[in-house]
């Protein structure tokens, strides 16, 4: 599942992220050791496709946060990303 957040609104945006993340913890990984966040305006596209290709950890399900993805001008990272939507 992708979920994508994005709006003027940044505390309802962070309320409805931690939610997410609660939920997630609570269903798949009480520890959070399969929770990765990256920062989307130095990302790179090494790193995200590191990133998602990474198996979780004793757990079948990971949870990958990219913030501010809009920040970045690497347009090919961007398609990359969009394309993985």
């Amino acid at each position: 599942m992708i979920l994508l957040l994005h709006g003027p609104n940044t505390f309802l945006s962070r309320q409805r992220l931690r939610k997410l993340i609660e939920g997630f913890k609570k269903k798949y990984d009480p520890r959070g050791f399969n929770i990765v966040r990256l920062s989307g305006s130095t990302l790179t596209l090494e790193d995200f496709n590191k990133a998602a290709a990474t198996h979780g950890f004793l757990s079948k399900k990971r949870m990958l946060i990219i913030e501010n993805l809009g920040q970045n001008k690497n347009k090919t990272l961007l398609d990359t990303v969009r394309d993985a939507l």
